[in-house]
């Protein structure tokens, strides 16, 4: 039989990820060293959206990259299949101990880009085995699944679609009740609830080709599929690697038709004008795509908490080459008081996404904050995208680095209004708008220099008058928070970070900054 139950003595020890603590896991709530079963991050508490008899189908979401994986389960017979599971296996392990169920395969629906794949992990647990569209995979007891195949669980069965679009190797899986009927379909990227996973994260010159697989895969494979078919996405709204995508688990085949554009679009050339955005994607989906690619099995042990360094290591000037100071506090704790130096990253808020694209995952991170919570939310999201790098975190957090006469820097908050009543008293002032340049149709300051946060580099902003204020301003002030904490660490010292959104309707005068500097206004 294959797959079994897991087992302790075949576990990899919590040593085999960098910086975790032998015999410990974090747990919310329970101080820095928490331990026993890890507790599920904010949001990401597994939960069931279907069930029929002894078939249930499990989420367990991962928030910060607006993604979900899944548990199949028939409580018959205890055995389930995993799909699309990232590297932090521990939590699939709790869930199927928990209900006291084995594990027979771990599917994944392509090769990812934006998560490194905790397939070969999660199977090692449980004599499992891999099975994905990839015949590029090796290692492990990897199988190449084909149109045709079925994969029993229990009486019910799982189906692999060869769906390609979104990544050339993406399968979806159908699973079919006792009789056959599909009642679920895991669609990975392939269709998304409103939308579909983007074509472009390839080769470009593998776009095209792609995008006409897309088409192919929503309007021909999907066409004999039933409406009242359960769709579970792998990718949802907030997703990267997808574009206007609603943020839903659960979406039916026949909404979908009604409603998706993309499923609505019939017309070839009218649909490859809609779907290929040409939206920027983070830079670090290469290398996690790479990473997946060039090894099956990525092993990351049991998410401990991370190494506690001495309080010293905050005093130690910041330097280049040197490691990372990411604040995961709020934006608004940090603006009143942070580590000079130190850069703003939100643990609550997209925060692997924002780190994979402003670095390139070979720097070394020290995580400071207050809070063992958002300390462990942001290693998870470091090791979830393959960034291991991370030092572990300042004992006492800020809190005690505050109190020991240190330099504190801040940075000044003010409104949009604020700005304006500044523009109309003609105060000689550099605006800097790190949106995309598709978001400016919203409303514009006048003579602001766009510079998408994405693109902000020490080199992009070389131009910039240091001595004039720097006002800072995205679309509601998250990414102008972290682009001032980027600013003020290159030495821009009058940096201000803008809340809220410019006004409407555009203004005539903005431009995007090639080559900033400040203006008198």
């Amino acid at each position: 039989m294959v797959g079994g139950r897991a087992t302790r003595a075949g576990r990899p020890s919590a040593g085999s990820f960098p910086n975790a603590v032998p015999g410990t896991s974090a747990g919310r709530g329970r101080g820095p060293l928490g331990a026993g079963v890890p507790t599920p991050l904010a949001g990401e508490t597994p939960r069931t959206v279907w069930r029929q008899g002894d078939l249930r189908v499990n989420v367990l979401p991962c928030r910060d990259l607006g993604n979900s994986s899944f548990l199949l389960e028939d409580r018959r017979t205890a055995r389930a299949i995993a799909i699309d599971p990232t590297r932090d296996v521990a939590r699939y392990v709790a869930a199927l101990e928990e209900d006291g169920l084995g594990l027979d395969w771990v599917l994944t629906t392509h090769t990812h880009a934006d998560f490194v794949s905790g397939a070969e992990e999660l199977a090692g647990r449980f004599a499992a085995r891999v099975a994905s569209g990839s015949p590029e995979r090796t290692g492990g007891a990897h199988r190449v699944l084909r149109a045709g195949d079925r994969l029993a669980l229990g009486a019910a069965g799982v189906e692999p679609i060869p769906t390609p679009g979104h990544a050339p190797d993406h399968v979806s899986y159908l699973l079919t009740d006792g009789a056959g009927r599909a009642r679920v379909m895991l669609s990975g990227g392939s269709l998304m609830a409103g939308s579909a996973g983007r074509a472009d994260l390839g080769p470009p010159a593998a776009t095209y080709r792609a995008a006409l697989d897309e088409f192919e895969t929503l309007h021909r494979r999907f066409a004999g599929l039933p409406s009242d078919l359960i769709v579970l996405p792998t990718h949802l709204g907030g997703s990267f690697c997808g574009v206007g995508a609603r943020p839903v688990i659960r979406t039916t085949l026949g909404l979908e038709r009604a409603t998706n554009p993309l499923l609505r679009t019939r017309d070839r050339a009218a649909f490859l004008a809609r779907y290929l955005s040409g939206r920027p994607f983070p830079r670090y989906y290469a290398r996690t795509r790479s990473l997946n690619e060039q090894s099956a099995r990525q092993p990351a042990g049991d998410v401990g908490a991370p190494k506690e360094l001495p309080r010293d290591v905050l005093r130690t000037p910041v330097t280049a080459g040197g490691p990372i100071l990411l604040d995961v506090r709020s934006s608004d704790a940090f603006d009143r008081a942070h580590v000079p130096g130190s850069v703003s990253l939100p643990a609550f808020g997209a925060f692997s996404g924002w780190v994979g694209w402003l670095f390139s995952g070979e720097e070394t991170f020290v995580l400071v904050s207050d809070s063992s919570e958002e300390i462990r939310d942001a290693q998870v999201g470091l090791l979830r995208i393959g960034f291991d790098g991370l030092l572990g975190a300042p004992a006492g957090g800020f809190a005690a680095y505050a109190t020991e006469g240190l330099p504190i820097a801040t940075t000044p908050r003010v409104t949009m209004t604020d700005l304006g009543r500044r523009l109309r008293r003609g105060e000689r002032i550099t605006v800097v708008d790190v949106r995309h340049p598709d978001e400016r149709s919203h409303g514009l300051v006048p003579g602001a220099w766009n510079i998408p946060l994405p693109d902000l580099t020490e080199s992009a902003v070389a131009g910039l008058d240091r001595s004039a204020p720097l006002f800072v301003h995205c679309q509601s002030g998250h990414r102008a928070g972290i682009a001032a904490s980027l600013l003020q660490r290159w030495g821009f010292t009058a940096v201000h970070h803008v809340l809220g959104a410019p006004p409407k309707p555009p203004v005539e005068g903005a431009r995007r900054g090639t080559s900033p500097r400040s203006r008198a206004r």
